[in-house]
């Protein structure tokens, strides 16, 4: 459930990406096989080790920057979990998708192949 004044809310602006509908979608996304983990429904099992070959190590990279203080393109937020790390993670890859394709390309690229989609590539071309 969303309210309005969350999807509102430009507290976010100037900061790490943040869109509640965005996020939350990706939840229900995450959730599609019965498990809120971080892992959307796939394919199958290669696809499914995959995505946690690239998501594992990204979510620590992540975690490490947090840690250390530095600014980063994906909420703070996100290590909390895998789960909420792939919430945050798809908020920074439609709305600030330039930022996260500069600090973890390899995330980047993962979100860009479920999504079917380049957003970062379709904001230099305008």
């Amino acid at each position: 459930m969303l309210s309005w004044s969350d999807i509102y809310d430009v507290e976010g602006v100037g900061g790490p990406a943040y869109n509640v509908v965005i996020h939350e979608f990706a939840h229900v996304l995450d959730m599609r096989d019965g498990e809120a983990d971080g892992v959307p429904m796939l394919p199958g099992l290669q696809a499914q080790q995959h995505w946690l070959a690239i998501l594992e190590p990204e979510f620590e990279r992540f975690c490490r920057l947090v840690d250390k203080g530095m600014e980063t393109a994906i909420d703070p937020y996100g290590c909390v979990g895998p789960e909420e790390f792939f919430a945050v993670a798809s908020e920074a890859f439609f709305v600030t998708p330039w930022a996260l394709k500069e600090q973890q390309p390899a995330m980047y690229r993962l979100l860009a192949s479920y999504y079917l989609q380049d957003p970062g590539e379709q904001v230099h071309r305008a």
